[in-house]
């Protein structure tokens, strides 16, 4: 697992409930050690409403933080279906996105209108 940087975002409007999101961005790489195929995909852990005191110091509640939300149906009306944020190679699911740019979109581009991004992310 590798950090790739972070996508902080803070609101275009001081009255917005959640005033910035910082997302945590991962590129790992999962071997099959069976037949030794790889896959590599993206990960985020999403933490908000980060405040800085007048010292510079950054608090945040580290319990509330997010990471990606799939599943893989395999019973039921939904059999052999990935939902939310997952992807199937094969016949294995992982949880995450398959392509940094469906992160970026999913995550970030679509918020544009109410957040400002700064990126340190470099792919």
């Amino acid at each position: 697992m590798k950090l790739l940087g972070n996508y902080f975002l803070c609101a275009r409007d001081e009255g917005m409930s959640t005033p910035n999101y910082l997302y945590f961005i991962y590129e790992i790489t999962a071997v099959d050690d069976s037949t030794g195929n790889s896959q590599i995909y993206y990960y985020y852990g999403r933490y908000r409403n980060l405040k800085i005191a007048s010292d510079g110091t950054v608090s945040v509640d580290v319990e509330d933080v997010a990471t990606p939300d799939g599943k893989y149906y395999n019973w039921g009306m939904y059999a052999g279906e990935v939902h939310g944020e997952a992807f199937m190679k094969g016949d294995v699911y992982f949880i995450g996105y398959e392509h940094l740019n469906e992160l970026y979109e999913d995550k970030v581009q679509q918020w544009d209108d109410r957040y400002i991004c700064t990126s340190t992310v470099n792919q």
